[in-house]
């Protein structure tokens, strides 16, 4: 049997040239409706008669007659059919739920499995920074380009929700990686049939929890195969809800309990808490993975080395660590089990929203926390800024 897969994904978000890839390398047959599309509004093709038509929708940027597209799609999916590729990729479409609805009901007629639903995600300032030409060559400005991104994300995220559960597997890919590390990941996603179906953690505990920043809904997450907990504390209705103002942080004992100088994470943590209560709205997420993943003993360890004149980065490599060892596949499961559908996060850590994107996590937008150094963590956000690309800091 033909195997499906959907690719979704902004404009920008890369999946032209990842199909591209996966046609010329692994002999998947590739069809794009933004391909099609383009060559109908040019007056080319076999079906330019459509031309005026597709022409007026896309400059006003609005949705199609519902069946227009999926009657084209069927036609190149009849000959597709017919080739000899096992795997074909749909890339453009569907983009609404509607779209989603009859394309199911095509696949279907057609007796093609949906093997695969892949999400490109990349967050508004990628799309903004992406889309920069298009932006000269059409005049938009980039409060048009934030609105495209932002109704495109509102209905493809629907048309997702409703095919992802239909498909042998479904998974995200960090988009705003380099091009041959996307492939990389792609490829083996779906050679590992990867999938973001289950959920490993849920919700074991939930009362409210009066701090000195406010009142908040404070939630127990728990694995349900080794008992780990990660924790909520929330402000405000998320389930149903984008951009919701979220820092997800993971736990520093030297600094959130013991008020360290030496590192800015308590600081951190408490901006979060008083964004949240100050807006009455967002969420901090609080994981248990001390010292960059390393637990405190290496933590202590490394703590010493800096002592005697390492960075942060140097202290771990010298203990045999990686510089940064933190799994963040847990937020996905907090996010889907408090219905929430994208974040704002809080953080100054691309690497943070690269690794969040890449397990399934939307991150529209970036809030930075601004933290003002002092003589002792200084020399450590300075480390931060120039070795591990932390955004400004200070």
């Amino acid at each position: 049997m033909n195997k499906l897969y959907i690719f979704f994904g902004p404009p920008g978000s890369g999946k032209t040239a990842q199909a591209q890839k996966l046609k010329s390398e692994l002999k998947f047959k590739y069809i794009s409706w933004g391909d099609i599309s383009r060559e109908v509004e040019s007056g080319k093709g076999k079906y330019k008669e459509y031309q005026e038509l597709v022409k007026k929708i896309n400059s006003r940027h609005l949705p199609f007659p519902r069946g227009f597209v999926t009657n084209i799609l069927e036609k190149e999916l009849i000959v597709a059919l017919k080739s000899d590729s096992l795997k074909i990729i749909i890339d453009g479409y569907p983009k609404r739920l509607e779209e989603a609805i009859d394309l199911e009901e095509l696949i279907a007629k057609l007796n093609i499995k949906l093997e695969g639903v892949v999400r490109f995600n990349i967050d508004q300032d990628t799309y903004i920074h992406r889309n920069k030409e298009t932006r000269k060559s059409r005049n938009f400005t980039e409060e048009e380009l934030k609105n495209h991104y932002s109704v495109y994300m509102s209905e493809s995220i629907e048309a997702f929700n409703y095919l992802a559960p239909k498909a042998a597997y479904t998974f995200d890919l960090n988009a705003s990686d380099e091009e041959t590390q996307v492939f990389a990941s792609l490829v083996s996603k779906i050679t590992s049939k990867n999938t973001n179906k289950y959920r490993l953690f849920a919700k074991a505990a939930s009362t409210k929890l009066q701090t000195e920043f406010g009142e908040f809904d404070f939630t127990a997450f728990q694995n349900k195969v080794n008992y780990e907990v990660h924790l909520v504390l929330s402000i405000g209705g998320v389930d149903g809800k984008r951009n919701v103002p979220t820092r997800v942080h993971s736990s520093c004992i030297t600094g959130d309990i013991f008020h360290s100088h030496r590192c800015d994470c308590m600081d951190q943590l408490h901006y979060a808490l008083k964004y949240v209560a100050k807006n009455q709205f967002g969420m901090v997420i609080y994981l248990f993975q001390e010292g960059r993943g390393i637990n405190i003993v290496n933590k202590i360890k490394a703590y010493e080395l800096q002592q005697n004149g390492r960075d942060t980065v140097d202290a771990n490599t010298d203990l045999g660590l990686p510089p940064e060892l933190r799994n963040y596949s847990v937020v996905k499961d907090i996010l889907d089990e408090l219905g929430v559908v994208s974040l704002d996060l809080m953080t100054n850590n691309p690497d943070k929203i690269s690794k969040l994107q890449d397990v399934g996590v939307i991150v529209e937008g970036r809030i930075p926390v601004i933290i003002e150094a002092n003589q002792y963590n200084k020399y450590y956000l300075e480390t931060k800024r120039d070795r591990m690309s932390h955004l400004r800091t200070t």
